[in-house]
């Protein structure tokens, strides 16, 4: 694709919270809506995976399941913690960070990030995230900025055409206006999307069709979304949909959900410990029942009642007592061990170490050396996926400028010392060339920007420049360009230009295009 300069009022466009509402797909309610909360259990048998039905399953059934629910709080959290830094011109690297804390309209990056985390830990659909572009329309071949403003007489909101050289405004009343979006335009906002909402099409120019709360339908463009799925399906029949983390620990889940509820109902429920039994015949006991629910409703109790004695009036019956136990677990239950596989198999399916969910047993580490480690275990096989995958969404999907390069700022001390021993190495070795006479100065700084141990401007400010056009970089380093303001996208042919729009389907909206 052509370099193409972008003034950088084009290139920057204001980041209004108004105005990411305004282009945004997503429907709000106009007044608050009342829920009714139904506290039931969910149904043992699951849905088979994968249908929309298993998501509205695993989302109403993992909330009931306290471990699991604090598990995913946990990672959740995690991934909404960590530090990212951005690398570019001062301007442009401004701007985006304005982007990226101002997410979810206004919310904040750490709201952001948790539903985004929950949707990818809990659906198969995964998670997806809009990309909210300025609103663009085009008349009498001139293409003009769309603002969307009440009409004077009727009041309602509808489309215009905005010149900013006059500052006229030109209704879709009067003119057939088409509102479209363009890749080549920086966003105005991102925000999350429902993943209950959200239809993978498999199509990899409109990879998702969204439904509104309205039920409007809006045909999605690779530029106008993200989809993230940790652990995708290899068939292309399923379209990107996952095995997420809760499908993956659903039957371990059910098994701590059920033995949960057993010791809620075997122990907290409001009935009778025990009965106490001396030769007592199956009415009697009934009724000595009975009469204990009386008296523990009269006293107020709730929860807790004494145990039951039951005696017969049979004077030739033998003396003998006999208790039987309501309210107690079974023998040979071991909840600790029990415990502790469950959180070993949590642990495996979210990529985390098991002290990260829970204290390790028998640990009886200090409390520094604890911190250091629980600091550690935080940087598991799931953090590294799903910094690097947010990352490459954000850099290589028209997100940020070309100028501008996102990334994680965690940091595992021992990678940093394997790479700081890594870098006295090829130091020495060119210094060592260099003694021997076997290579310049000057060849030894070309060689130190061929592997990235010196960056190429030092070498301007000594009067040298970098003569070799081979660069050594590994797949989270990006290669910075200072001169280009357009955003970058995973390929350089782009199909739709800016001025122009695609079509979409009959009962569909174009890309960017809501429903009106």
């Amino acid at each position: 694709m052509p370099s193409r300069k972008l003034s950088k009022q084009q290139a920057l466009p204001d980041l209004d919270r108004k105005r990411a509402l305004a282009r945004t797909v997503q429907e709000f309610p106009e007044h608050p809506i009342s829920f009714i909360l139904q506290l039931a259990m969910t149904a043992d048998e699951s849905p088979p995976w994968w249908s929309p039905a298993r998501d509205r399953y695993l989302d109403k059934f993992w909330p009931t399941e306290p471990f699991l629910a604090g598990a995913i709080y946990s990672v959740s959290s995690r991934n909404a913690s960590f530090r990212w830094e951005l690398t570019g011109p001062r301007d442009q690297v401004k701007w985006a960070q304005q982007l990226l804390c101002q997410a979810d309209f206004g919310a904040g990056w750490q709201s952001f990030m948790m539903k985004t985390t929950q949707d990818l830990l809990t659906t198969g659909n995964g998670s997806f995230i809009e990309i909210i572009r300025p609103a663009k329309t085009t008349l009498n071949g001139k293409s003009y900025d769309a603002v969307r403003a009440p009409h004077p007489d009727s009041g309602e909101y509808i489309w215009y055409a905005y010149d900013r050289d006059t500052g006229k405004l030109f209704s879709q009343y009067d003119y057939d206006l088409k509102v479209h979006d363009s890749p080549l335009s920086l966003p105005v906002g991102i925000a999350h999307l429902d993943s209950a909402r959200a239809e993978r099409t498999g199509d990899p120019d409109y990879p998702v069709i969204y439904t509104d709360l309205k039920g409007g339908q809006h045909k999605l463009g690779f530029h106008q979304v993200l989809t993230l799925a940790e652990m995708p399906s290899p068939r292309d029949e399923w379209k990107g949909v996952q095995v997420s983390a809760v499908d993956r620990v659903l039957k371990l889940a059910q098994i701590l959900r059920d033995l949960s509820t057993y010791k809620l109902e075997k122990v907290s429920g409001r009935f009778a410990r025990a009965i106490h039994l001396t030769n007592i015949d199956a009415q009697t006991i009934q009724d000595a029942v009975d009469q204990a629910n009386e008296s523990a409703d009269a006293k107020g109790l709730l929860r807790y009642m004494q145990p039951i004695v039951a005696a017969t009036l049979d004077p030739n019956a033998k003396p003998d007592v006999a208790t039987l136990e309501l309210a107690s677990l079974p023998s040979g239950f071991e909840e600790e061990t029990t415990m502790r596989w469950y959180i070993a198999g949590l642990a495996t399916v979210l990529g985390v170490d098991y002290g990260f969910l829970a204290p390790l047993p028998g640990s009886k580490l200090g409390t520094a050396a604890q911190a250091e480690t629980q600091e550690r275990q935080a940087r598991g096989k799931s953090s590294r996926l799903f910094m690097r995958m947010l990352a490459h969404k954000f850099n290589y999907s028209g997100v940020l400028p070309r100028s501008v390069v996102f990334k994680f700022a965690q940091t595992d001390p021992y990678e940093e010392s394997e790479r700081d021993r890594a870098f006295a190495r090829r130091t020495r070795a060119r210094s060592t060339a260099i003694q021997s006479g076997e290579i310049t100065p000057e060849i030894a700084r070309q060689m130190a920007c061929d592997v990235g141990d010196l960056d190429p401007k030092y070498l301007a400010m000594m009067g040298e420049g970098d003569v070799s056009p081979i660069v050594t970089v590994d797949g989270e380093t990006m290669l910075m360009e200072p001169g280009e303001l357009l955003p970058r996208h995973l390929t350089p042919g782009l199909p739709v230009q800016s001025g122009q729009s695609q079509p979409g389907q009959p009962g569909q909206s174009e890309p960017g295009e809501r429903e009106e």
